[in-house]
């Protein structure tokens, strides 16, 4: 990979809810695929494209 590889795209995050609260049962990579979609939805890419995704979860309890 060389710099002219990498692209920086419109930010987009998940919903913030309260600790163990309505979004305790939802996994973080389903909250993170929504977040990438919304993401290359915003910026016009063709996630087939993609070569690679780096994600972090810092906590997963709601």
């Amino acid at each position: 990979m060389t710099m002219s590889d990498i692209v920086l795209c419109e930010p987009v995050r998940t919903a913030i809810g309260s600790y163990n609260g309505t979004l305790k049962g939802v996994a973080a990579t389903e909250l993170g695929s929504v977040v990438v979609c919304e993401t290359l939805r915003r910026a016009g890419l063709d996630g087939a494209k993609l070569d690679t995704v780096v994600m972090g979860n810092v906590v997963q309890a709601g």
